[in-house]
């Protein structure tokens, strides 16, 4: 039974996208890759992660400094960002029927909790960093070997295919949720197997699956 669950920080908790916008185009022009166009937004959100970097121009040898380069920008500017809306409330609610809440994210850990403290926030159990961009399968291995449980007592919750494609390696239970960067339509095609368009479905999925005798009485009143 799923009583641990582990959220992803940038477009699943945080609404991260402006920030992330001006960080890539600021830095991109320090390294003269291409400059990225707002309307050009929408467009890139449809591709693979590959072919973003394509896009952009960006070698993927490149991505692991550049990535460095951009949580120190980000640590001076955290203060500009806001949970999305009914994230705070979601979250409480699933405090409340016993779950234990975490975060995993390349983010530091000191970043993630000024943000969770600004916003009255600080309902997580762990929050944990794992710097590894293209493996972020190995870090959620290791929180749930660290923390001595099964992948059946764990729901991974993000916004993005590369998520979905790190849990499906270590056979990690995904809910998909689809207010973050991915649209929902790739995430779906990307089969993650459960999908959410708001943070009260998410409460909605999540207590079906703990708690799969009880009606969603609790959660609607």
């Amino acid at each position: 039974m799923a009583r641990h669950i582990i959220f992803d920080f940038d477009g699943t908790l945080a609404d991260s996208e402006e920030l992330c916008f001006e960080l890539l185009n600021e830095i991109g022009g320090r390294h003269r890759y291409r400059q990225l166009e707002r309307g050009e937004l929408s467009a890139l959100k449809m591709m693979s992660y590959p072919e973003r970097l394509r896009h952009l121009g960006v070698p993927l040898a490149h991505v692991p400094f550049l990535a460095m380069e951009a949580r120190r920008q980000y640590r001076m500017r955290v203060h500009t960002l806001r949970p999305f809306e009914g994230v705070r409330d979601a979250l409480m609610r699933l405090r409340e029927m016993g779950f234990q809440l975490h975060v995993l994210s390349s983010n530091a850990v000191t970043t993630i909790r000024q943000f969770l403290s600004a916003h009255d926030m600080d309902l997580f159990q762990s929050v944990t960093c794992e710097k590894n961009f293209f493996g972020k399968h190995i870090g959620l291995r290791r929180f749930v070997r660290s923390n001595k449980l099964e992948l059946s007592d764990v729901v991974y919750l993000a916004d993005e295919v590369r998520d979905v494609d790190a849990c499906r390696k270590i056979d990690l239970p995904i809910i998909s949720v689809g207010w973050g960067f991915d649209p929902t339509a790739i995430l779906r095609k990307a089969n993650p197997g459960l999908t959410v368009d708001t943070p009260f479905e998410a409460v909605q999925m999540l207590e079906a699956l703990a708690f799969p005798d009880r009606t969603y009485s609790s959660v609607l009143n």
